[in-house]
Order: structure tokens, then C-alpha cells, then sequence
């Protein structure tokens, strides 16, 4: 089950296992159990190995370049890189509405320190003139390195906090593979997660952040190059996505 603290969902244990989205689980010919990954497939027991070839996509070049916190990052930190770009976002709108005072004020409740693989639900609170009231609104983050560089999106339909991303959380099937999330057709629970959106970054952030709240398993990225899901994904949106920053 999903271990969440506050509203930071903390790395656990990798899973070994298929990769990628693309690879499957399959028994040789005398039951035993063979695993495919990387395009190799090894055979449990003593008696064969065998060899097969597969057809996937190259890892995308990932150059990170926004929303960066810096070393030893914390929640403090991923809010105020964040706030600065929503900031700067408004001071850019040449024509913001009147009743609208300002950017959205990002919240979180909890503090401390966050690490690759994490994920924050805080809420974004619109600032307007008195008595002029816009909903609050969901903000989900992915810190995507150690330095606490982070993807992000918004919506009413998004946590805002830990008890909400809980509540997402427990909204999939675990074990899942990248495939499951973009199959509008498998017969699997994905929840939240379902990755079938026309907005195909948005579409991989939900399944980089069910790979995150996995505890990022082999399963889902058998390269092992800390990229899931690629071979199942658009390229420009896989990029987009690590490179941080708003996922749109």
C-alpha cells in the first residue's frame, strides 16, 4: 500500500520486474517463469537462457531548466521557485482581471525536506479584491531530482493536501505497468492515473507520478536510466515533463 507523510509521498522499495510499459511476464515451455527486460530474456533454472530482440524508443535528451530549488531542497524551497515563476506569470499578463490581485498563493501543509521522487499536493489560493472569490485549486508537484526541481499542474481537480492525495492514491490498482495507465481498453483499475488524456504531457505526469508513489519500480522503466514509461509515451511530452516547470 502507498505510504504518504503529510503531503509528501516518500520513495519506497523498488519493485523488480517488467519495464517500460511494453515488456511482459511469460513462462517457458516447461513452466518455469521468464522475464523481459532490456530485451534480454533470461529463463529461471539451470538448464537455458534465451535471447530475444525487441523494438523501443531512445531516452529523449532531458536538459533541466526550470523550477529549480537548488541543493537541499525543501518544501520551502519547491513553493518559492514555484511562486516566483506564478509571479512573474501575472506581471507578464498585460491585461489581468481587475477583481484579480495578484498570482494564486501556493500553500502546503507540511515542511521540510524533499528528495527525487516525491510528490507535494498543496493548494493554490487566488488573490482577489474583497468579495470577490475564486475556488482554490489543486496543485500537484513531482520533484523530479535532488535539487528539488519540479513538474507541476493545476486544477479544482487536483489534491490540495495530504488527505486528498491519499485518497488518489488509493484510487489505482498497485503493481501496474506503463501500459495499463495509456490502454483505454485494460481491464485494470488505474483511477487518477489513467494516462488516456489528449493532453499527452499531462497524460505522462500522472504516470511519472504513479511511478513515483510506486516507490519508481523496475517495472515500469527496465533501461533503468530514471526515465518511466518512455516507450509508451510522446517524446515531447516525456521531455517536457523533465525538463519541469508547468505541464499544461
Amino acid at each position: 500500500m502507498w505510504a504518504v507523510l503529510l503531503c509528501v509521498v516518500p520513495v519506497a522499495a523498488a519493485i523488480a520486474g517488467c519495464g517500460d510499459g511494453d515488456d511482459a511476464t511469460t513462462s517457458a515451455p516447461d513452466g518455469r517463469t521468464t522475464a523481459v527486460t532490456s530485451g534480454t530474456t533470461t529463463t529461471t533454472g539451470t538448464s537455458s537462457t534465451t535471447t530475444t530482440t525487441e523494438t523501443s524508443t531512445s531516452a529523449p535528451e532531458i536538459e533541466t531548466t526550470s523550477s529549480t530549488a537548488g541543493g537541499g531542497a525543501t518544501v520551502e524551497s519547491v513553493v518559492a521557485a514555484t511562486q516566483a515563476v506564478f509571479d512573474a506569470e501575472f506581471a507578464a499578463n498585460p491585461d489581468p482581471p481587475p477583481e484579480v490581485l495578484g498570482a494564486m498563493e501556493i500553500s502546503c501543509d507540511r515542511s521540510g525536506a524533499v528528495a527525487a521522487g516525491d510528490v507535494l499536493a498543496c493548494t493554490g489560493t487566488p488573490r482577489t479584491e474583497p468579495g470577490f472569490d475564486l475556488d482554490p485549486v489543486g496543485i500537484l508537484f513531482a520533484i523530479l531530482d535532488d535539487a528539488g526541481t519540479a513538474a507541476w499542474a493545476t486544477g479544482t481537480d487536483l489534491p490540495g493536501n495530504d488527505a486528498a492525495l491519499r485518497s488518489l492514491a488509493a484510487s489505482a490498482t498497485p503493481g501496474l505497468f506503463c501500459r495499463d495507465l495509456v490502454d483505454p481498453d485494460a481491464q485494470v483499475e488505474t483511477g487518477f492515473f489513467d494516462a488516456t488524456t489528449t493532453n499527452e504531457s499531462f497524460g505522462y505526469f500522472l504516470s511519472v507520478i504513479y511511478w513515483f508513489i510506486e516507490g519508481r519500480p523496475d517495472r515500469m522503466d527496465a533501461d533503468g536510466n530514471g526515465i518511466p514509461c518512455e516507450t509508451v509515451h510522446d517524446a515531447d511530452g516525456v521531455t517536457a515533463i523533465w525538463n519541469g516547470g508547468d505541464v499544461g
